[in-house]
């Protein structure tokens, strides 16, 4: 089997599904309400650093809200929409 695959296959789904979230909430954050001379690109990292804030941090202290799996989506939402906004707010 190719190196690349057998490392794709070592990564846990939850990381897939945490990444994929947080490029969907960037995406949708831009659509809705970051119109201004930014792409979306722009919100990307801002989603993924705070999902992955949000996730972390749910899983530091315990808070099991809308957990599938390994991965604590309420959280890591919460994360990355506080993260989106803040850095809408820069971008003012």
């Amino acid at each position: 089997m190719d190196l690349a695959i057998e490392i794709l296959l070592l990564v846990p789904p939850a990381v897939y599904l945490g990444f994929a979230i947080a490029v969907a909430t960037a995406f949708l954050f831009h659509v809705f309400v970051g119109h201004r001379n930014r792409t979306g690109m722009y919100y990307l990292p801002f989603s993924i650093f705070g999902f992955l804030g949000g996730a972390t941090f749910a899983s530091r202290f315990g808070l099991n809200w809308f957990v599938y799996g390994d991965l604590a989506l309420l959280a890591g939402l919460t994360g990355a929409i506080l993260a989106l906004i803040m850095a809408h707010m820069l971008d003012s």
